[in-house]
């Protein structure tokens, strides 16, 4: 894998510096082909937009290696953990319509069935707050790395799961990593807690209330929806096939992910256009949250700042010298916004194998743009 990089970082430095319109199709396209030409995943694409207008796309391999189908940035995608930007915009926006404060303990915004295996676990909710939910600093274990979880998951791929059937597994993990609020552990199953307090507050169904606090429809999102809970759109590609090792996953029951951690399918494209939205600078706040408050507490600044890199719902950190925004997917997407240049970059790859790669042409993507603004 070393020598392979190796190989594609020779490969840009090789090529010309061609204008942003060029390099897309030139040293990006070439990069991306060379990478599925290596084996890295069956396909690969990349698209960067600005103000809700595509920049450029690159795409390279098979999106269905059965059929022949090509990969396209508007080829439909499980976006795993890509969702829960959404989830927590949806959060922040409810309880603030509800004047809940985000030091909330979950023990008052939660069923008794949700409640139980907490407890049971070792778990105390009275101490676990909403904010401790949205920034992965709970003390939660995740249900994900159970084996019963995978064995299920992965040798019955019809076999369905609820949500609280995946919060049952907390007991059988051991116990509470730490005290929370103490320090970060990444836990999709807080993520799942986060969808059943969404209902709670909003008396709607997850997808139902994240379709309308996160603004599908306002900013356009029209090949963006929950699987299983939602119709597919008309005249969308068919999804990709998606890998983990050449094993194919895209097959394993939706309710693998479902819950709040994941759950969205959308092209690479619209999840570009959302974290664009989210960020835009059209109105105070952006097209999303629409409240300069709000954002910066997702973005874990103002009056209730977040010291870890990771905020409420998207992580903070710097490319090329350059501040960037990101969350990434388990199966092989990605999302990264620019505030400096007012671009947002996502990417996906079919194999998960492939997410190294993924990282380096997303590098290569913002690259582009960064040289295009010093000669602008």
């Amino acid at each position: 894998m070393r020598a392979l990089f190796l190989t594609f970082i020779a490969l840009l430095a090789a090529l010309p510096a061609w204008s942003r319109a060029e390099a897309a199709p030139g040293q990006l396209q070439q990069a991306l082909e060379h990478l599925v030409a290596q084996q890295v995943a069956p396909a690969i694409t990349v698209v960067a937009v600005r103000h809700g207008e595509l920049l450029f796309e690159a795409s390279a391999g098979l999106a269905d290696p059965q059929s022949g189908r090509r990969m396209t940035g508007r080829t439909p995608l499980r976006q795993a953990s890509v969702t829960k930007p959404y989830v927590a915009t949806t959060v922040i926006q409810l309880a603030a319509e509800k004047n809940i404060p985000l030091a909330t303990p979950i023990k008052s915004l939660l069923p008794r069935s949700f409640l139980d295996p907490l407890v049971e676990a070792g778990y105390e909710p009275a101490g676990i707050t909403l904010d401790h939910l949205l920034t992965h600093t709970s003390g939660l274990r995740d249900h994900t790395n159970s084996w019963r979880y995978m064995a299920i998951s992965f040798l019955l791929r019809w076999q369905a799961w609820t949500a609280l059937e995946q919060v049952e597994l907390l007991p059988h993990l051991g116990p509470p990593l730490w005290p929370p609020g103490e320090n970060y552990a990444y836990s999709d199953t807080g993520y799942v807690l986060l969808g059943q307090i969404v209902e709670q507050l909003s008396g709607r169904s997850l997808a139902a209330a994240v379709r309308e606090y996160a603004r599908f429809d306002d900013i356009g999102l029209q090949a963006t929806w929950w699987e299983l809970a939602e119709t597919t759109p008309d005249s969308l590609e068919p999804m990709a096939r998606q890998y983990m090792d050449g094993w194919e996953v895209s097959n394993l029951h939706p309710t693998i992910d479902l819950f709040g951690g994941g759950g969205l399918i959308a092209t690479t494209l619209d999840a570009a256009l959302f974290l664009d939205a989210l960020f835009s600078k059209a109105q105070p706040g952006g097209l999303v949250l629409r409240d300069p408050v709000l954002l910066a507490r997702f973005l874990g600044e103002g009056d209730d700042p977040v010291t870890g890199s990771y905020k409420r719902g998207i992580a903070k950190g710097s490319m090329n010298g350059t501040t960037v925004y990101v969350h990434s997917g388990f199966w092989g997407t990605a999302v990264y916004h620019f505030p400096e240049l007012e671009v947002t970059i996502a990417g996906a790859v079919t194999d998960r194998n492939g997410i190294p790669a993924l990282r380096q042409a997303i590098a290569t993507a913002a690259a582009i743009e960064i040289d295009a603004g010093r000669e602008d």
